[in-house]
């Protein structure tokens, strides 16, 4: 029986970490940062000195459109399963699957291009 509890545990680390992906999180980081500090004595002049301070960074992990997609699949297929992409129009799956890719994979020279009219997503050229 230990081993079936020892599972669960490790189905609910999953879990978390399929929804953190799906819904984004922050993560703190220990990073040592090099940190001068200056004396000023009278006769001695002024003198510095380095050392490593350990500080804690919060970043925050964005979330992951794949991650989402799997997460809603899973929880309502009758909803977001397969048989409604075979429902959609292919042109309109295949831009929902090129976006969902774009998002997911940025490339720096890549971009969104116009649609419906609307501004490019593109830097300033």
């Amino acid at each position: 029986m230990t081993g079936e509890r020892d599972f669960e545990k490790e189905n609910a680390k999953v879990e978390k970490a399929l929804f953190q992906a799906a819904t984004g999180h922050v993560v703190r980081l220990k990073k040592p940062v090099k940190v001068k500090e200056e004396t000023n004595r009278p006769g001695e002049g002024k003198q510095v000195t380095e050392k490593l301070v350990t500080v804690v960074e919060q970043v925050y992990v964005e979330p992951k459109i794949t991650a989402q997609m799997f997460w809603l699949k899973s929880r309502m297929p009758e909803v977001w399963g397969n048989g409604e992409r075979a429902a959609m129009a292919p042109e309109t799956a295949d831009v929902m699957e090129s976006y969902a890719d774009l998002l997911d994979h940025p490339v720096k020279e890549r971009c969104m291009e116009a649609v419906d009219g609307q501004d490019s997503l593109c830097e300033a050229e």
